[in-house]
């Protein structure tokens, strides 16, 4: 039944029901939202899937781990165009995870890092990325680049 549906008509049901951009207390809902989506037929998983990386929330070395592997698996060419970034419990932020992200992320269009226990790595890594926003909060204060 859903399979007759246009796609872009799916698309724009499955957007609508999901927040576009990175907010923390609402990034775990949305990603329910899309993982369900998923789950009501293929052309909606088709549709759904995609989405769950266009916004990625990494606080541990090996989330950015299972992110690479699984996006190095699917055809989706710079899927990733918002990604949160933050240092983990007592554990500062290092240049490789800034430097696998600035690699891998080729149409990150929003960087956010959020450094509550370790001071800024170096941002140099970051030159190539071609986002047109960078955010970055050290101890709760927001820097942010355009």
């Amino acid at each position: 039944m859903f399979n007759r549906l246009p796609p872009e008509l799916v698309r724009q049901i499955i957007e609508s029901s999901a927040p576009s951009t990175y907010h923390y207390e609402t990034y775990a809902d949305r990603q329910a939202t899309l993982c369900q989506f998923g789950l009501v037929c293929k052309l909606f998983r088709e549709i759904a899937q995609p989405l769950l990386f266009e916004i990625v929330y990494i606080d541990w070395q090996w989330k950015l781990d299972a992110l690479l592997t699984t996006l190095k698996s699917k055809p989706w060419n710079g899927v990733v165009r918002e990604a949160a970034v933050r240092d983990s419990y007592r554990r500062s932020l290092e240049v490789g995870h800034l430097q696998r992200i600035s690699r891998s992320f080729q149409g990150l269009r929003s960087l956010t890092l959020e450094l509550k226990y370790g001071g800024l790595p170096g941002l140099i890594v970051l030159q190539d990325l071609p986002c047109k926003t960078f955010r970055c909060i050290i101890y709760e204060t927001l820097f942010t680049l355009i």
